[in-house]
């Protein structure tokens, strides 16, 4: 995954802010990010920046190359425990059968895995995503409801994980 960089409030590897009214509202699940997260903003997250009434399970962000200690949701993992061969406790519940594969020799996604069905270009390195959704997508509506952020960077990977879902 690319460096995410912001002048604005929340910042996160893989969504800069998931809020809703109701818990669950939005959802992150089995996902993962390993880029760069900097940013001027007070509220910096190595997955998520900033979360009201947000879920985050089984998902992690590399704290070495993120270079980020905190998020408002997910497990932080080195370089070493999120790459092949994994630690015990990263990636807990995901499916490597029929959903994930693992990068065993480096070549794909620099020892990160990666959907079964969607490799990443070789070598380039990615995020990972099997679930996501948020169900609150008017910005316009209130402060509990900004999603600029998860919109701009959370887009793509639901599109991935609509696509992953459908295709099983």
């Amino acid at each position: 995954m690319g460096a995410v960089m912001s002048s604005g409030n929340y910042v996160g590897g893989l969504a800069g802010s998931l809020a809703g009214v109701n818990m669950g509202d939005s959802e992150v699940e089995f996902c993962y990010a390993t880029g760069a997260v900097t940013g001027g903003g007070t509220e910096l997250g190595g997955l998520v920046g900033y979360s009201w009434y947000g879920l985050v399970t089984a998902s992690y962000w590399d704290k070495d190359t993120s270079a980020q200690s905190a998020s408002e949701g997910g497990s932080g993992r080195t370089t070493e425990e999120m790459t092949h061969p994994y630690a015990a406790n990263t990636y807990e519940g995901w499916d490597f059968t029929t959903v994930w594969t693992m990068d065993v020799d480096y070549r794909v996604n620099k020892g990160y895995p990666y959907l079964w069905d969607c490799p990443p270009p070789e070598g380039t390195g990615s995020c990972g995503c099997v679930g996501a959704t948020g169900k609150e997508l008017n910005s316009e509506d209130g402060p509990f409801r900004i999603l600029a952020d998860w919109l701009l960077i959370g887009l793509s990977v639901l599109v991935l994980a609509v696509f992953s879902s459908t295709r099983r």
